[in-house]
């Protein structure tokens, strides 16, 4: 980290342990203190167990947290699967937290891990992150809930973020970790006209009608590179 950071690289961790995610921060925490004050936006992504001490440890690093929001429900033919087995039932309650780096004062970017996470629709994982539930019952087979605080599929509704600050993460907080936020990422004056029109508001539907949402256009550069039949 020491060797990459002097040579102004910006060093993107996997990591998905709360042991491996300690041992990233404390590589992290060493190197930037050896190298000075310095623009780095280093990342860890995945997330998937984290300590509460070390959550706070994001915020004070400036170490930007990248989650993937599909995972954050307990997922059909998965959780009962693998991570209750795996992790202990009180382990996997706290797995895939989000608020809390926000609340700790880091950066949440949202990704898919594609090809891990095979449909890679943003609405199903905004909608994860808002509701911490079930995101699309026909995907999964399963019936569907009319209720976001339905218990059978909710994960830890304490890490529900908001509908804005799911947003930022799939945008601008995106182009900030890429270093592109100049550029993209908002719609604002001097950056590019990136943007697509959507079919219904995601911040007036209800949240567990997020993943049905659709493009109807789609913006780049300036052009229309997509439209709706």
């Amino acid at each position: 980290f020491k060797y990459g950071l002097s040579k102004d690289f910006q060093i993107h961790v996997h990591s998905i342990g709360d042991a491996a995610t300690r041992q990233t921060l404390d590589s992290f925490e060493y190197a930037q203190a050896e190298n000075g004050d310095k623009d780095y936006r280093n990342v860890i992504t995945h997330n998937q167990l984290v300590t509460d001490e070390d959550i706070v440890r994001f915020g004070e690093l400036d170490i930007i947290a990248s989650l993937q929001p599909y995972w954050a429900f307990k997922e059909p033919y998965w959780w009962e699967v693998v991570d209750q087995p795996l992790l202990g039932t009180e382990r996997a309650e706290s797995e895939y937290p989000m608020q809390s780096f926000i609340d700790a004062g880091a950066l949440l970017v949202s990704s898919s891990d594609h090809p891990v996470t095979p449909l890679n629709n943003p609405f199903w994982a905004i909608e994860v992150g808002v509701t911490r539930n079930l995101n699309n019952a026909e995907y999964y087979g399963v019936d569907d809930i009319t209720d976001m605080d339905d218990p059978k599929w909710l994960l830890d509704k304490t890490e529900r973020v908001s509908i804005e600050n799911m947003i930022k993460s799939f945008t601008s907080n995106a182009a900030y970790q890429n270093f592109r936020d100049d550029i993209s990422g908002s719609i604002e004056v001097g950056k590019y006209a990136d943007f697509a029109i959507l079919d219904q508001n995601l911040f007036e539907v209800s949240p567990l009608d997020i993943d049905k949402t659709l493009v109807l256009s789609t913006v780049f550069h300036g052009e229309e590179v997509y439209a709706a039949e």
